[in-house]
């Protein structure tokens, strides 16, 4: 488009209609640190598990839950399993009694207390991120689950509980086969069982995040970006005046122009057009919504399910219209950028 063609003054009008909160957003632009250091690089470093709830959060929210359904069962099962070994031990006198062994799953015990809470807060902390308009503030909600108290509590005693494995079993491998209880090879065999599930959980995992980055719910995202496409545009009728703006520009989707409707007309529909807040670009309603809800790539390299203007690439969403606390738009900003780095 030419510098002085209609999207350029509508562009103009657009930001001059925005008026203080414009002006507003752009200042805290301003005041806020760059985003990026001087070699291309997101400030602070993301995370294995950030660049994950950032790239794929519809995904993440979307397993993450059942995963700790499933770990939940899984750990109960294991626990019930020491809970008998351990009374066996101390109540039947055929078996060899090991004070060391019997500490360390009184130990295993202890810290399965707070499990169950910080379980069920997280899954609800998810299950709102879920509930969420856009998928910035899905990965938002997902930030801030990963952030809890409880999360993290959960998180360094689940690695806790994979150095109480490695221990029990080198101690236990350091025994000898011919010198260990029964006891002793009950707990043995209790750590075998840890073992493979904990590498069941983990390819469970693995697998049901592939199949949902490659085969979401089609419902639930577009569901998701039809609420993004309404809340950052606006549908206007095509009149004279216009259609005198836009200097006979045509829609750079179907290259149609833009025409003014019939009087009479029935098919009002395919006279109206959709207008970004953010870039001011204009569209034929039915070209950008066709374009940016239908004509979607999946996989793993498809990106994470935002929404961006076909003429700038600029994001529809933005982030210091989603929130007015500093430290929330901030972080929102964060989520943004990174998702366009990645992708």
């Amino acid at each position: 488009f030419s510098e002085g063609g209609g999207h350029s003054r509508l562009l103009r009008e657009t930001m001059l209609r925005g008026g203080g909160r414009a002006r507003r957003a752009a200042a805290a632009r301003e005041l806020q640190p760059p985003l990026l250091d001087t070699e291309g690089r997101i400030v602070p470093q993301p995370t294995l598990l950030q660049e994950l709830i950032a790239t794929h959060p519809i995904a993440y929210c979307t397993v993450a839950p059942w995963m700790i359904y499933i770990g939940g069962v899984l750990t109960s099962v294991l626990v019930s399993h020491c809970v008998y070994a351990l009374v066996c031990s101390l109540d039947d006198d055929n078996l060899s009694r090991s004070p060391k062994l019997q500490l360390a799953c009184a130990a295993r015990l202890l810290g399965m207390l707070p499990r169950p809470y910080a379980w069920r807060r997280v899954i609800r902390m998810l299950e709102e991120a879920r509930r969420q308009p856009t998928t910035l503030l899905v990965a938002h909600r997902c930030l801030l689950a990963s952030n809890d108290f409880w999360f993290r509590l959960n998180d360094k005693l689940t690695r806790l509980y994979y150095v109480w494995i490695i221990g029990v079993v080198l101690y236990l491998l350091a025994v000898g086969e011919k010198h260990r209880s029964p006891f002793e090879q009950m707990m043995l065999q209790h750590c075998a069982a840890c073992i493979a599930l904990v590498l069941l959980q983990k390819a469970l995992g693995v697998g049901a995040m592939l199949v949902v980055i490659h085969f979401p719910a089609p419902s639930m995202e577009r569901a998701m970006l039809s609420n993004a496409l309404e809340r950052y545009s606006d549908v206007l009728s095509i009149d004279e005046k216009l259609q005198f703006q836009l200097c006979e520009d045509p829609c750079v989707i179907c290259f149609c122009p833009f025409e003014v409707a019939p009087s009479g007309e029935i098919d009002a529909e395919k006279h109206k057009v959709r207008r970004l807040a953010k870039c001011g670009h204009l569209f034929h309603r039915r070209c950008i919504d066709a374009w940016l809800l239908d004509h979607r790539q999946r996989g793993l390299h498809a990106g994470v399910s935002t929404l961006s203007c076909p003429v700038c690439g600029m994001g529809i969403e933005d982030a210091h219209d989603l929130d007015d606390d500093p430290a929330t738009t901030r972080e929102l900003a964060w989520l943004a950028e990174l998702q366009r780095v990645r992708f």
